[in-house]
Protein backbone atom coordinates (compact mmCIF):
# COMPACT_ATOMS: atom_id res chain seq x y z
CA UNK A 1 0.00 0.00 0.00
CA UNK A 2 1.46 3.35 -1.00
CA UNK A 3 0.73 6.52 0.87
CA UNK A 4 -0.43 9.64 -0.89
CA UNK A 5 0.84 13.11 -0.03
CA UNK A 6 -1.51 15.46 1.76
CA UNK A 7 -3.53 17.54 -0.69
CA UNK A 8 -5.29 20.78 0.14
CA UNK A 9 -8.80 20.94 -1.33
CA UNK A 10 -9.91 24.34 -0.06
CA UNK A 11 -9.93 26.66 2.90
CA UNK A 12 -10.76 25.62 6.44
CA UNK A 13 -12.09 28.15 8.92
CA UNK A 14 -12.82 27.22 12.50
CA UNK A 15 -15.88 28.77 14.10
CA UNK A 16 -17.61 28.59 17.46
CA UNK A 17 -21.19 27.52 18.09
CA UNK A 18 -21.96 31.08 19.22
CA UNK A 19 -20.67 32.48 15.93
CA UNK A 20 -22.75 29.98 13.97
CA UNK A 21 -25.83 31.04 15.93
CA UNK A 22 -25.16 34.69 15.09
CA UNK A 23 -24.70 33.90 11.40
CA UNK A 24 -27.89 31.83 11.26
CA UNK A 25 -29.81 34.55 13.09
CA UNK A 26 -28.93 37.09 10.40
CA UNK A 27 -29.12 34.79 7.37
CA UNK A 28 -31.70 35.14 4.60
CA UNK A 29 -31.03 31.64 3.29
CA UNK A 30 -29.23 28.53 4.55
CA UNK A 31 -28.09 25.41 2.67
CA UNK A 32 -27.41 22.35 4.81
CA UNK A 33 -25.18 19.67 3.28
CA UNK A 34 -25.83 16.36 5.00
CA UNK A 35 -23.09 13.79 5.11
CA UNK A 36 -21.62 10.83 6.90
CA UNK A 37 -20.80 12.84 10.02
CA UNK A 38 -24.40 13.95 10.43
CA UNK A 39 -25.57 10.34 10.14
CA UNK A 40 -22.99 9.06 12.63
CA UNK A 41 -23.94 11.82 15.08
CA UNK A 42 -27.63 11.01 14.55
CA UNK A 43 -28.19 14.70 13.98
CA UNK A 44 -31.06 14.41 11.50
CA UNK A 45 -33.77 15.33 14.02
CA UNK A 46 -31.89 18.27 15.59
CA UNK A 47 -31.13 19.60 12.10
CA UNK A 48 -34.80 19.24 11.13
CA UNK A 49 -35.75 21.18 14.26
CA UNK A 50 -33.19 23.88 13.45
CA UNK A 51 -34.55 24.11 9.90
CA UNK A 52 -38.11 24.45 11.22
CA UNK A 53 -37.09 27.26 13.57
CA UNK A 54 -35.21 29.09 10.82
CA UNK A 55 -38.17 28.82 8.43
CA UNK A 56 -40.47 30.17 11.15
CA UNK A 57 -38.21 33.27 11.22
CA UNK A 58 -38.51 33.65 7.44
CA UNK A 59 -35.16 32.10 6.52
CA UNK A 60 -35.15 30.12 3.26
CA UNK A 61 -33.67 26.66 3.94
CA UNK A 62 -32.55 23.98 1.56
CA UNK A 63 -30.24 21.01 1.40
CA UNK A 64 -27.56 19.83 -0.98
CA UNK A 65 -26.61 16.30 -1.91
CA UNK A 66 -23.06 15.14 -1.51
CA UNK A 67 -21.09 12.52 -3.35
CA UNK A 68 -18.21 10.77 -1.61
CA UNK A 69 -15.04 9.86 -3.45
CA UNK A 70 -16.24 6.26 -3.44
CA UNK A 71 -19.31 7.20 -5.44
CA UNK A 72 -21.93 6.68 -2.71
CA UNK A 73 -24.77 9.17 -3.11
CA UNK A 74 -25.84 11.08 0.02
CA UNK A 75 -29.51 11.46 0.87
Amino acid sequence: MTSRPDVEYGEHTEITAESVAELLESARSVIITPGYGMAVAQAQFPVAELTSKLRAKGVTCGSASTRSRGGCRGT
